[in-house]
């Protein structure tokens, strides 16, 4: 029943294009690092606004996990939000569509454990949200981290522990990745919608990130792109904060930069 009033309050308000943002606090976030050659990234990339960001030769993927509660549609209350263990590929990028241009984020795919959120994706997000499985389990000083697809399949696995130490080749410490994981405001995906990509803005007020020692098991981005060869690079973890998703819309794939503000449309 919570489920059935929960789905019809969220597509009344999308109906009055109320619901386009959605608020969680974060229990904690995992952060897998890696380099991509940014001439592989590029040809992947959609549209002519996004290129790729390039620090010290390399582009930056990551493997982000979530551990969210009170998942809930602005404007209804906490209480009725869910929980839920998210997880997505992110990939620092350039936004030429910004005047300045400036740095921003391409979600290759998002998942979730839920089936109402993954219901609910298309009407609010313009986004399809597929189902799959996170754990996350300490064991003996480690924390094993698993992700599972629908057909139960691992689609990602790593052990992690804390480590006092913090080597990147991207990041020169914890306070620089900070600062490039708060520049990332913006972020585009594919959207449900043929030939458009949606674009969602994330505000979130994130705690210090403490470095991690890991050991990546199984790690199958090539699942999307067959000739993204990503080599690890780091990892890092955070507990509490704050965040926010704002709709902002849809573009075309293959919008001039400098014809955004015309092709840009929620509906």
């Amino acid at each position: 029943m919570r489920k059935l009033v929960y789905m019809m309050l969220c597509c009344f308000l999308s109906l009055y294009s109320i619901a386009q943002t959605v608020n969680a606090e974060m229990e904690e976030r995992y952060i897998f690092n890696f380099k991509m050659n940014p001439e592989v990234l590029a040809k992947h990339l959609p549209g002519s606004f996004l290129k790729p960001q390039i620090i010290n030769n390399y582009s930056v993927v990551s493997f982000c996990i979530l551990k969210l509660k009170h998942v809930v549609v602005a404007p209804l209350p906490a209480f009725m939000g869910y929980n839920t263990i998210s997880c997505a590929y992110r990939i620092g990028v350039v936004d030429l569509s910004m005047k300045p241009e400036s740095n921003a984020v391409y979600i290759v795919e998002r998942f979730t454990d839920r089936k109402t959120i993954a219901s609910l994706a298309p009407t609010l997000l313009s986004d399809e949200i597929p189902i799959a499985h996170t754990s996350i389990e300490e064991n003996n000083g480690y924390v094993f981290i698993t992700t599972t697809d629908k057909n139960g399949n691992i689609v990602f696995k790593a052990r992690v522990q804390k480590s006092p130490i913090f080597k990147s080749a991207f990041f020169a410490d914890t306070h620089d990745f900070e600062k490039f994981i708060k520049a990332g405001i913006s972020s585009y995906t594919p959207s449900s919608r043929e030939d458009q990509i949606t674009r969602l803005d994330l505000i979130k007020k994130d705690n210090i990130y403490t470095p991690l020692e890991a050991e990546i098991l199984v790690q199958n981005f090539g699942d999307f792109w067959s000739d993204a060869l990503l080599e690890f690079d780091s990892a890092l973890h955070t507990e509490g904060g704050k965040y926010t998703w704002k709709n902002k819309g849809r573009m075309k794939e293959n919008a001039d930069p400098d014809q955004q503000e015309i092709v840009f449309g929620k509906h």
